[in-house]
């Protein structure tokens, strides 16, 4: 049985992208150490919010994951998770 649980929505919007960090990290970044990417990350606050902005398309799984399967309550968690990762990126891109 699914859980209809939007606490347990947001703990998944929030680990997703963790994934999909580490996603783009391998994908496109492996010639260069973990640290000195995330050092890189801090200096460049605009390329931040390009990497979280593809990390955050992990989040598409859990929620359509979620929403097919009528566990409406945890998509909507996912959906909340999602939206406060679209207003970081908003600051990171236009105010930092």
């Amino acid at each position: 049985m699914l859980k209809n649980n939007a606490l347990l929505g947001f703990v998944l919007g929030i680990l997703a992208p963790v994934f999909g960090f580490l996603l783009v990290f391998v994908l496109l970044h492996q010639d260069i150490p973990l640290g000195a990417f995330l050092n890189g990350l801090m200096l460049s606050h605009t390329n931040a919010a390009k990497v979280l902005s593809l990390s955050i398309l992990t989040n598409l799984i859990p929620f359509f994951y979620y929403f097919n399967r009528k566990a409406d309550q945890t998509a909507k968690g996912v959906l909340s998770a999602t939206i406060l990762f679209a207003l970081l990126i908003l600051l990171l891109k236009y105010v930092w």
